[in-house]
């Protein structure tokens, strides 16, 4: 019923790369003189190994940063809202993420990148099972018992060509791939595939 005026909202992209505290530092400088905190969060990465989930940096800094709001807004009695950007990748928080699926949005809220198809040019080789789509070809190559193999199978990569991959996180997939055949997250296969087709 009101009207927010000219000028006082403002709007903080958060890209981290950086120590923790130095992160937390920047967010406590924006709560001065602020009336209300709304926060929009991609959410916390689903697919990832539930041993090692919660030590990532990623995951880590989203509660961090969560927490530091809710925190602001408790002692300062202002209202701290959390707005999930991505509901595909998202653990929600007490939220039903079929129902913010179909009605945040009138349902068109992803763009649909799980579902992509893949197709394949020739078959020669590879194992019989292919996968369909681009979820299914990540979470093949995460689990696949020989990584190795897997890699060259699936994506025509050699590891021991880690370091050709354009970003380093990409990089350290494939890495990881030459060093042992423990489980790949699903987005670490996700980001090799990218970085190959980019």
């Amino acid at each position: 019923d009101g009207t927010v005026a000219e000028g006082s909202i403002s709007f903080t992209t958060m890209k981290y790369h950086e120590e923790v505290s130095v992160t937390m530092g920047r967010v406590m400088g924006h709560f001065y003189k602020t009336h209300c905190v709304v926060q929009c969060e991609q959410g916390v990465d689903m697919f990832v190994e539930p041993v090692t989930g919660e030590w990532l940096q990623d995951n880590y800094e989203d509660f961090a940063v969560n927490n530091a709001c809710m925190a602001f807004a408790e002692r300062s009695g202002v209202p701290s809202i959390l707005v999930q950007t991505n509901s595909d990748l998202d653990l929600s928080r007490s939220v039903d993420g079929d129902d913010v699926s179909e009605n945040v949005f009138a349902g068109q809220l992803q763009s649909g990148a799980f579902s992509i198809k893949v197709e394949w040019a020739q078959s020669d080789g590879l194992p019989e099972a292919l996968p369909g789509t681009l979820i299914a070809l990540a979470i093949k190559l995460g689990a696949c018992p020989d990584k190795r193999q897997g890699f060259r199978q699936l994506l025509n990569f050699k590891v021991e060509e880690f370091a050709s991959l354009p970003n380093l996180y990409a990089a350290y997939i494939a890495f990881s791939g030459l060093q042992t055949n423990a489980l790949v997250p699903v987005a670490g296969a996700l980001e090799v595939i990218v970085a190959l087709v980019g």
